[in-house]
């Protein structure tokens, strides 16, 4: 995956974690949205995605590619702490994700949600709806299902611009 240089990162235990204020993070997700060319992943961080990747390496290797990974809890900020690549604090989704639909709004991109049961994605969709009436949403999906080619179909046919995925760790 393609890393985004420009965005001031710290290792913490093997990971590069993006070293950046809330404040700052909606310009740098809108900036990676908007770069054409090969598909972006970001993902957050908690205490358990450490845990996780510590023995699933692929998973880890995951993290590592990524295009930008932030801090959502607390655990990677005081991991950086302890090691001495502190981070500044931070960065949980729900804190900046409707800007991100506020901007997307604006854009004209298109989202795909996937995750959670079929009724809190539903009800995700309704309320997103509500708030941002313009945004494009081409298809949803709860997140326990087995034919993983299927819902690449749909995703494909969808064509979003963005897949906000909601299934936790790996």
């Amino acid at each position: 995956m393609e890393t985004t240089s420009k965005i001031p990162t710290k290792m913490v235990l093997g990971i590069p974690i993006a070293a950046l204020r809330r404040k700052e993070i909606t310009s740098v997700v809108t900036r990676i949205i908007e770069k054409n060319g090969n598909k972006k992943t970001i993902f957050y961080v908690d205490a358990n995605h450490f845990n996780i990747a510590s023995k699933d390496s692929n998973y880890k290797r995951i993290l590592q590619e990524a295009t930008f990974v932030h801090a959502s809890g607390i655990g990677p900020i005081l991991a950086s702490r302890i090691l001495g690549q502190p981070l500044p604090e931070r960065t949980p989704t729900p804190d900046f994700i409707k800007e991100i639909f506020s901007i997307a709004e604006k854009n004209k991109w298109s989202f795909y949600l996937l995750g959670g049961e079929e009724e809190i994605v539903r009800k995700a969709v309704e309320n997103i709806k509500k708030r941002f009436p313009k945004l494009k949403i081409g298809g949803y999906h709860h997140g326990f299902f087995t034919q993983d080619t299927m819902i690449v179909e749909k995703i494909n046919q969808a064509s979003p611009d963005i897949i906000l995925v909601g299934m936790g760790p790996p």
